[in-house]
């Protein structure tokens, strides 16, 4: 719909998409930090991030096949089937979700004493600290954090969009064939990246 009124509609929705995306990744930190026990974190953000990469895994065979297939007028149709589970899991998201656990009006007592006995302090102890800035930039930790992930999301931006490129203007892959190929190789990522989490947690009990 959007490519039928011009490509200037187009890259406009395209940027508030971008926009919207950008917080993701902080904002969810910044939830785990006041809901997630510090010796579960890792494993809790590991499993919290392998959900992006279950929707890319069931998102690009399901692609294949409706383009290839021209179901509901071909590749339009998967801007509109994964628009509308967007607005339903969004519609979840606003009932289901709460900024910490003492809001949240479902929650048992014992899981709330538990998950505030185990966070590390409470977000007004927080505020009344100044920001190290400088310990921070200086932080080998830091930097090798920094250098790690734009590595790695450098490499996964080059898979995620190169690879079906590859897949199907060099080796000739059906369309359907290289959705499942590209589903395949977020498997293994999705294991190394829950064993990682879990390692985390372990090594933070033991020290």
């Amino acid at each position: 719909m959007a490519a039928d009124l011009g490509v200037g509609v187009m890259v406009a929705l395209r940027v508030i998409v971008g926009a919207a995306q950008g917080v993701n990744s902080a904002s969810m930190y910044a939830m785990f930090s006041r809901w997630a026990p510090t010796h579960e974190r890792s494993r809790l953000l590991s499993i919290c991030t392998i959900g992006q990469h279950v929707g890319t895994i069931i998102t690009m065979p399901t692609s294949g096949f409706l383009i290839q297939y021209n179901v509901g007028g071909g590749w339009p149709s998967v801007f509109y089937l994964f628009g509308l589970i967007g607005c339903l899991w969004f519609v979840f998201w606003v009932f289901l979700v709460y900024n910490t656990p003492a809001e949240h009006p479902r929650i048992s007592k014992a899981e709330l004493v538990y998950i505030q006995q185990h966070l590390p302090q409470t977000s007004a102890e927080r505020k009344s600290r100044p920001i190290p800035w400088g310990k921070i930039v200086r932080s080998r930790a830091v930097w090798a954090v920094t250098v790690a992930k734009f590595a790695g999301t450098w490499g996964f931006t080059c898979l995620l969009t190169k690879l079906p490129a590859y897949l199907a203007d060099v080796l000739h892959f059906p369309i359907q064939k290289n959705g499942l190929i590209n589903a395949s190789v977020y498997t293994a990522e999705i294991m190394a990246m829950f064993m990682s989490g879990c390692s985390s947690d372990y090594l933070r009990k033991k020290n």
